[in-house]
């Protein structure tokens, strides 16, 4: 699979940790999500984050877990780590 399926397919699997811990992510925001990585350097990781945030969140209380939640999805992890969200 190529890089960017990689990204494509990992994104989906974020979406999916989101609204297991109750932030409801629509199928639409991760088609956006995708589409404006042409337009970000995914490089960039806060750059990432802040496209994701501002596409994903939709409330101001679900900020703080979707940090929590990103930054434990979106970095190189033991396995079992995100059972502390």
């Amino acid at each position: 699979m190529t890089n960017t399926g990689n990204l494509l397919r990992n994104c989906l699997h974020f979406g999916r940790l989101l609204r297991a811990v109750g932030i409801p992510v629509t199928p639409t925001q991760l088609v956006d999500l995708a589409e404006s990585l042409q337009y970000i350097e995914i490089g960039h990781r806060q750059d990432f984050k802040n496209a994701a945030r501002a596409l994903l969140v939709n409330r101001h209380e679900q900020i703080a877990l979707f940090d929590r939640a990103f930054d434990l999805f979106w970095q190189p992890h033991a396995p079992g780590i995100l059972r502390d969200l």
